[in-house]
């Protein structure tokens, strides 16, 4: 494994538990470091991720926006089946135009 791949895999995985990747930076140095530098940064930033407040009930409203956006979806979708296809459309699966 050269430079360019080992900090590739540690680019997209610094907690990696590849062994080839594990071994080239433990005896390159400059690997070494980038694999030091990018897990002091995925620590930073789990950091700060977990210490941001959820805002109170802010699960009841998400789950309130996706009913209201599935009925509006529903709504929309009788309006423009219905008028072409009546009823008969809903109660038989597949839809399939007369």
């Amino acid at each position: 494994m050269n430079c360019r791949e080992a900090q590739q895999a540690l680019h997209v995985a610094p907690f990696t538990d590849a062994a080839d990747v594990r071994a080239h930076a433990a005896h390159c140095k400059a690997c070494g470091h980038v694999a030091i530098e990018l897990i002091r940064l995925e620590c930073v930033i789990r950091d700060v991720a977990l210490s941001v407040r959820v805002p109170e009930g802010l699960w009841a409203r998400v789950l309130l926006r996706k009913r209201l956006g599935l009925m509006r979806c529903l709504r929309r979708m009788l309006h423009h089946v219905l008028p072409t296809h009546g009823f008969a459309c809903i109660a038989r699966r597949p839809c399939r135009d007369e």
